[in-house]
């Protein structure tokens, strides 16, 4: 899908049109790839942040590029009335902001509410990791069960309280050491988190236990 949206979209079409009990929408999402517009750009003005070159010195060498597209496009396809969405490259929290936005009708500049959805889709975005995967050093920090570790699950409230969880009878853990790892990881700035739909601030958050294997964030902004 990443490559190819349309192509997934028609495959997976073509699948459940065999396999599903009632008829699915499927949308697909494109406008991520900027390979043309690399390529085609006069003046190679686009600077590249590993050296002093510009785009436009190395554009011939260039096989893909691809910008980070929002949750709002994600938004859009579901109100449209979409079961299934494939997108292109999107922001890994956009997978929660866009369905965020469209179940509760959040504004796009409803700054907070969508600081708390890209965090609490920051949290669940590499999977078991949140819940004890990234955070397992066995004989340091030890994760039960670690072989049979469960999916992360982000309740999300209509005004952006986010809780972690886990999937019940499953092993790893949640707990504040488990969320703070996932939390800070790959955060270049944490009162500046960029993202297409928002720049979030966590400097202030607060991440507490509320029940076995519960965890609020708090104080996202």
């Amino acid at each position: 899908g990443g490559l190819d949206p349309k192509g997934c979209a028609e495959a997976a079409r073509a699948v459940l049109q065999e396999e599903a009990e009632k008829p699915l929408k499927i949308a697909y999402i494109e406008g991520d790839d900027v390979l043309k517009i690399l390529k085609d750009a006069q003046g190679g003005d686009f600077p590249c942040l590993d050296d002093d070159k510009t785009i436009g010195d190395v554009k011939e060498l260039l096989v893909s590029a691809n910008a980070y597209l929002g949750g709002d496009v994600i938004k859009d396809a579901l109100d449209m009335g979409a079961d299934i969405v494939i997108t292109g490259r999107v922001a890994d929290p956009a997978l929660v902001v866009g369905p965020a936005l469209a179940h509760f009708g959040w504004d796009e500049t409803d700054w907070n509410r969508l600081a708390c959805a890209t965090m609490a889709g920051h949290l669940l975005e590499c999977g078991a990791q949140v819940t004890g995967g990234y955070f397992a050093d066995p004989g340091y920090k030890d994760v039960p069960e670690l072989h049979a570790v469960g999916f992360p699950i982000a309740e999300l409230a209509e005004d952006g309280a986010v809780v972690i969880s886990k999937v019940e009878h499953t092993g790893g853990v949640v707990d504040c050491r488990t969320v703070k790892e996932q939390l800070l990881y790959e955060i270049h700035n944490p009162a500046a988190y960029l993202t297409p739909d928002v720049v979030a601030d966590i400097s202030d958050a607060e991440v507490v236990e509320v029940g076995p294997n519960r965890v609020a964030l708090r104080g996202v902004c």
